[in-house]
């Protein structure tokens, strides 16, 4: 599958949790998993996007949404792709909520765009 990397989310000396866009504009998180040294791909959709990054999910909650996950190996110039309906692994950060992560670690501008909007009456 081809993913253009939009952004990081989650950086501490390289990519602990990037978010990615598929060609045909779908949001895909890529994942560091604490029990291996793969990164673990997972589809999401805006609005649980916006509940993640808002503070109203963990990572681990919103990678049990997922129905389309895939893990990309690689080992010298081979690299396989496995695609999954369900996948159990450990995420790194996975039991925390985006607001519980260090603000050192979070990109200082794209994020605006997940805010969620609301209208004051």
């Amino acid at each position: 599958m081809n993913l253009e990397k939009t952004l990081d989310l989650i950086n501490s000396e390289g990519t602990i949790l990037g978010l990615y866009l598929s060609k045909n504009k779908k949001f895909f998180l890529g994942s560091k998993t604490t029990d291996s040294l793969e990164t673990i791909y997972f589809k999401v959709t805006d609005h649980e996007l916006k509940m993640y990054i808002n503070g109203y999910i963990t990572l681990n909650e919103l990678y049990g949404f997922s129905d389309n996950i895939f893990i990309v190996t690689k080992s010298g110039r081979d690299k396989k792709t496995y695609i999954f309906d369900q996948y159990s692994c450990n995420l790194t950060f996975g039991d925390l909520s985006y607001n519980q992560i260090n603000i050192d670690m979070k990109p200082t501008i794209g994020l605006d765009k997940f805010s969620f909007n609301v209208d004051e009456e």
